[in-house]
């Protein structure tokens, strides 16, 4: 099942969840693999993500594994924990194998809720992390930073006149959309002063 695990969530997120088990500074060597295997567009919140990451796959292995429990214990006792988390890392990890027996879910075909759990682990194990996170920001109607674009004032406003949408980006012939920037350890009236001693990163 450990392989099985670790092919599900991919070398590099596995050994960068080593490393931040014992502690192990992230360098930035181990970031670009990280911002490659996953196709990200910046290095900024790298290691929030792969704390994500992890932790989203642990959380719906974990609901699907107490769903197939409530058919498995009953049927195989004790050993129906074992079988019903093995079989939910294999369905969330697309690996199509299970240890239940000769007949693998064949016989529960007609159990709703041990196919509807078996197609939702596969599902979400198959869309992959990235998105996961796009669809719950939609969701959310937020930005990526967490902060809402939703003004009440615009949308009465709209629905009167006809607004016409601009953006400074594309007057400016800056690329679109640009890379997400933050100031660290500062506030924006002391950028001035932080830039010249390096107390923070922008």
């Amino acid at each position: 099942m450990l392989l099985i695990q670790i092919g599900g969530l991919g070398i590099i997120t596995f050994m960068t969840a080593v490393m931040l088990l014992f502690n192990r500074k992230i360098g930035i060597s181990d970031r670009l693999l990280i911002q490659d295997a996953f196709n990200l567009s910046t290095l900024s919140g790298i290691v929030a993500f792969v704390k994500k990451v992890l932790i989203g796959t642990l959380t719906v292995e974990s609901i699907g594994a107490c769903f197939y429990m409530t058919v498995f214990v009953p049927q195989f006792g004790a050993r129906g924990i074992w079988v019903s988390v093995f079989n939910s890392v294999s369905a969330f990890c697309n690996a199509g194998m299970d240890i239940i027996g000769e007949n693998s879910l064949c016989d529960y075909s007609g159990n709703v809720l041990i196919t509807l759990t078996t197609a939702a682990l596969i599902i979400l194990g198959g869309l992959g992390y990235i998105v996961w996170w796009d669809v719950s920001r939609v969701i959310k109607n937020r930005k990526q930073n967490g902060g809402n674009n939703k003004n009440e004032n615009v949308i009465k406003l709209g629905e009167k006149h006809t607004l016409i949408p601009i953006c400074p980006e594309t007057f400016a012939c800056l690329p679109t959309p640009r890379v997400p920037s933050e100031i660290r350890d500062g506030s924006a009236k002391s950028v001035k002063p932080i830039l010249k001693n390096g107390r923070a990163r922008i």
